[in-house]
């Protein structure tokens, strides 16, 4: 009995991990919800706001526009925040959350910017 129940385990935990596999490394992931366009950023308590459109306006674009504000104001100390969240049930985006770079800045909240 103990072992049966020990295969089981060994079987849901190697299902799970494949199906994390498939949902991440395969076209499947194309077709399953994403974040939702446009992403925005924003610092400096909310005086600069960029936002991310998708693959038409990619990340850097939004960091070269803050590097551009910095200068700007003069303020070279400032930091970047997003403003939406990642939704962590979505697994078929675990690899984007944890390799892109749009989700190596620090939660703002949807309403607010320090």
């Amino acid at each position: 009995m103990k072992n049966a129940q020990k295969n089981l385990k060994y079987f849901l935990g190697i299902l799970t991990l494949l199906s994390f596999l498939i949902c991440n490394l395969t076209f499947i992931n194309a077709f399953l919800p994403h974040t939702t366009a446009p992403l925005i950023f924003c610092a400096d308590q909310g005086r600069f706001e960029a936002h991310e459109f998708g693959k038409h306006d990619p990340i850097r674009i939004v960091q070269k526009s803050f590097e551009e504000y910095k200068l700007q104001v003069n303020e070279h100390d400032l930091i970047l925040y997003r403003k939406f969240s990642r939704d962590w049930w979505q697994v078929w985006n675990w690899i984007e959350f944890l390799f892109h770079p749009r989700w190596k800045y620090p939660y703002a909240g949807k309403n607010g910017c320090p």
